[in-house]
């Protein structure tokens, strides 16, 4: 069973998490340092660091805990945050 991935909340503890992350996108930066972002908010060298951790784990569900903790701190984005966030993909979505 695959656990469910959620963005942080606007709310609580995760807001200012969530403030630092929309930060970093709407700027294209890398949640880690401040290169450009390439996949999931992270440049290139953090995002191979990611993945190869994520898939080091090898058990689906804890591969699932870890991206959802991940997630909630901030490390990572969900998969499609960005894609949501981009102007472009709202108006196509809107003349489809």
């Amino acid at each position: 069973m695959i656990g469910v991935i959620t963005v942080p909340t606007a709310s609580g503890p995760n807001k200012n998490i969530k403030d630092a992350v929309d930060k970093k996108v709407r700027a294209g930066e890398c949640l880690q340092c401040k290169k450009p972002a390439a996949k999931r908010g992270l440049c290139s060298k953090h995002h191979a660091q990611f993945h190869r951790a994520l898939k080091g784990i090898g058990d689906q569900t804890k591969a699932a805990e870890f991206e959802a903790k991940a997630i909630a701190k901030g490390i990572v984005l969900a998969k499609g945050y960005a894609a949501e966030k981009n102007d472009y993909a709202k108006l196509a979505a809107a003349v489809s």
